[in-house]
């Protein structure tokens, strides 16, 4: 229930951004689709850093549900599904996006205080 609360809410607003930016480059319709998956699976990505840094306080985050190391591990199986998404678009597209750095450094924890 809370991941389809997340993926109505925060997936769907990542969904419009990309896509209405890709609809005005005239992306064809399969490029719009993997974009569509770029952005659902980096919304609930996001959702989950976010979760993490309420440290559960809202009723609808993940840590309800599931505990830390677990929602680290699904933020980090949907970066890497974002990512694996983009791969057609050629290697300058698949390297890891911001958040997956920034997930590395404020969620996992930076080495040395570098976050």
């Amino acid at each position: 229930a809370i991941v389809s609360i997340h993926r109505r809410k925060t997936a769907a607003l990542f969904e419009s951004a990309v896509l209405g930016g890709a609809r005005v480059c005239d992306a064809s319709a399969a490029q719009l689709e993997l974009l569509g998956r770029f952005a659902q699976a980096y919304g609930l990505a996001f959702q989950g850093c976010d979760d993490l840094l309420d440290q559960g306080r809202k009723e609808t985050s993940l840590l309800q549900v599931l505990d830390a190391a677990a929602v680290r591990r699904y933020v980090a199986r949907h970066v890497a599904s974002a990512v694996s998404s983009l791969s057609s678009f050629g290697p300058a597209a698949t390297r890891k996006p911001v958040l997956a750095s920034t997930t590395s450094g404020t969620v996992f924890g930076s080495p040395e205080g570098t976050a």
